[in-house]
């Protein structure tokens, strides 16, 4: 039987091993950086205080809102250049990433001002309900975590061409790096009784990525992706249509997730307190673990789709699909029954304190990964074969939907209440995109289901 599963594997077509291997790799990989994820929350809970950690998290989840300004060009991007690379085409890969390159520096350069200007005229503390008694450098703050995030912005690039490659380990592996030495520097920092301690700690946080991604950039730019290295002889005008055609509707898509995620923390923030912000940010990170696992497999699975899906595979990419459906229905009744039974032991166990988390959260967020779960599946098969108008129409209605329901249902149930909002709406979006992939996966896609 195991000779037979053996030789099963080495029969796999190339495409099928590429696909496995990234995920055996990046399952490794991700699984340690969940690990450190869970180390990281409890050890900056001892640096910082509750409220500290409900400034940082809600600030950072809402500075992040700079990734969504690449208008999309990074998931346009990953897109054109596995085109490129499917049909050989080195040149054309050298100038979309050469044009990608100068459109965000020049993108993260007006960001900047505008945000610097802003300053000037807004006042952060009341628009965050930040008590200036507890935070005396929140512009510095902010400054620390809008410079960090753009120049992260700008270099992360790299991550799109590794998955262009089918090199997506490699991306979980940079990730890695940053993320252990993010943990070494926050774990020296508690030794220190400082002032500085929120300032210090996002300084870390913020700073390592960036370095990673420059040195896997000069690496990989230097030896294997010397070809496809950009220069500004390779800037090409014509492509930004090319680049934002596509891009542009990953932008609105983009804009939509940002509404739907990120307003989470924000609306918590605003109505409840930066404590509540700590309760719900524990919590999801616990209680999500579905997601982030099913994550790990279908970062890979979007890039082996586009070539796929180029090369007119489509039986490849039913067989998959059936396989991650399995996969999925195997990991949600397992973590779901660990988390019921075994949540509380767990999150005492992995903070090392009693820490409290309304009940009523623990069942919403365990819901809402497995709905965000199987909407994530039916997403990158989408976002692969680039058929992105119905997810395009859904963002924009769920997101301004969200916005009075989210606000409405917090008010009214609490932290719980913004989980209830995003649940409810990604029912509704489960039930067009999955209709959407058994179309185009068919061969029946028409009108609407097929642009």
């Amino acid at each position: 039987m195991i000779k037979d599963k053996i030789n099963t594997l080495l029969n796999l077509d190339p495409r099928s091993r590429v696909l496995y291997g990234n995920i055996i790799a990046s399952f490794g990989l991700r699984i340690f950086n969940i690990l450190i994820g869970f180390i990281l929350i409890p050890l900056l809970i001892h640096v910082l205080t509750d409220y500290q950690y409900g400034i940082w998290i809600a600030l950072a989840n809402i500075i992040n809102w700079i990734n969504y300004f690449d208008i999309g060009l990074g998931n346009g991007l990953k897109n054109k250049l596995g085109e490129a690379f499917a049909k050989s085409n080195f040149d054309l890969a050298k100038e979309y990433i050469s044009t990608s390159y100068i459109i965000l520096i020049c993108i993260s350069s007006i960001v900047y001002v505008l945000f610097y200007v802003s300053s000037y005229y807004i006042d952060f503390y009341t628009l965050f309900n930040i008590d200036p008694s507890n935070l005396d450098s929140l512009f510095l703050l902010l400054n620390i975590l809008v410079l960090g995030t753009l120049f992260n912005f700008v270099t992360k690039i790299i991550d799109n061409i590794l998955m262009a490659k089918s090199k997506t380990a490699l991306t979980t592996f940079k990730f890695s790096l940053s993320q252990l030495f993010t943990l070494i520097y926050i774990y020296v920092l508690s030794f220190y009784n400082t002032q500085n301690t929120l300032l210090l700690s996002v300084l870390g946080l913020t700073l390592f990525p960036v370095i990673f991604n420059v040195v896997f950039s000069i690496f990989y730019f230097s030896n294997d992706f010397n070809s496809i290295k950009p220069s500004l002889n390779s800037f090409k005008r014509q492509h930004i249509n090319s680049l934002f055609g596509l891009g542009s509707k990953f932008f609105i898509i983009q804009i939509g997730v940002l509404v739907m995620f990120q307003s989470q923390t924000f609306f918590i923030l605003k109505l409840l307190g930066a404590t509540d912000v700590t309760q719900f940010s524990v919590a999801y990170k616990f209680y999500t673990i579905l997601y982030m696992l099913l994550s790990i497999l279908m970062v890979p699975f979007w890039s082996s789709i586009i070539e796929a899906y180029h090369k007119q595979d489509m039986q490849w990419i039913i067989k998959k699909l059936k396989e991650v459906f399995v996969i999925y229905i195997l990991l949600g009744v397992s973590t779901t029954l660990i988390l019921v039974f075994f949540g509380d032991v767990l999150i005492k166990f992995w903070l090392g304190k009693d820490f409290f988390i309304e009940p009523n959260l623990k069942m919403t967020l365990i819901i809402y990964s497995l709905i965000l779960s199987g909407l994530t599946i039916a997403m990158n098969v989408i976002n692969g074969i680039g058929k992105l108008n119905i997810q395009l129409i859904l963002y924009i209605i769920c997101s301004i939907v969200n916005l009075p329901l989210s606000y409405y249902l917090t008010l009214k149930y609490g932290v719980s209440g913004v989980v209830i909002a995003s649940i409810l709406l990604f029912c509704i979006m489960n039930l067009f995109l999955w209709k959407q992939v058994f179309l185009l996966v068919n061969g029946k896609s028409y009108g609407l289901w097929d642009k």
